[in-house]
């Protein structure tokens, strides 16, 4: 564990008792699964482990309200030819089938997009990884949010700023991949500063409601569990 400021993986102590906070992230490469085998050691000294949120609600995650309102679709709002030049190219570039997600959120759709890369790369995502070790273990989980409370954020998102965000990203797909694989840099070299910098710039307008505000959310939550 580096004692640098700088680093994925922090001991709390409190009294005689240890806890491990390790930051995970959605990233492609293989350097970002090896910081989290060299993570999982943690887990196996520990009885209980929460991720972000409770990876065993993402299959119900189908029950929760993600579509676009008011009858609102992909296809609508972008018009027939530009939405088949998008779904053309997502499909060639990933293998993603934008019609399963005509009615569909965009920033949702922006996400399964990044996952699409993901195993497209053929590497599970850091908090994946790390959960199915925790299960393996039989310890006891749980999440640091709830999803319904992931997705109320997400919904809070402008739907414009979602449409342009969609619409960006078919005009310059390779760009897309780098930003993901740039991450994945910094990732690997626990530059959790820069990462946070980048991040938030993306964000715009959204940074407080996406990021300040649900860190001092999750930062109390994780107070009460150590």
């Amino acid at each position: 564990m580096s004692k640098d400021r700088n680093s994925l993986l922090w001991e709390i102590r409190s009294g005689n008792e240890k806890s491990y906070l390790f930051g995970t992230v959605h990233v492609p490469e293989k350097k970002a699964l090896d910081k989290a085998r060299s993570a999982s050691e943690y887990i196996r000294r520990s009885d209980i482990f929460f991720a972000e949120t409770d990876l065993s609600d993402i299959s119900e995650l189908q029950a929760y309200d993600i579509q676009l309102p008011n009858g609102q679709s992909l296809k609508s709002h972008y018009g027939a030819k530009r939405f088949t030049r998008m779904k053309s190219l997502f499909e060639k570039r990933c293998g993603f089938n934008l019609d399963a997600y005509n009615n569909i959120r965009p920033i949702l759709t922006i996400n399964a997009l990044a996952e699409s890369i993901m195993e497209l790369d053929s590497f599970r995502p850091v908090d994946h990884y790390l959960w199915d070790i925790a299960e393996s273990l039989n310890l006891k989980l749980g999440g640091i949010e709830k999803l319904e409370e992931q997705l109320g954020i997400l919904k809070s998102l402008p739907l414009q700023h979602q449409y342009r965000s969609l619409h960006r990203i078919s005009t310059n797909f390779q760009r897309f991949r780098k930003d993901i694989a740039s991450l994945a840099s910094l990732y690997a070299e626990e530059d959790i500063h820069r990462i946070y910098q980048r991040s938030s710039a993306k964000l715009g307008l959204s940074r407080k409601l996406m990021v300040k505000e649900r860190n001092f959310r999750m930062a109390a939550r994780i107070e009460k569990l150590v």
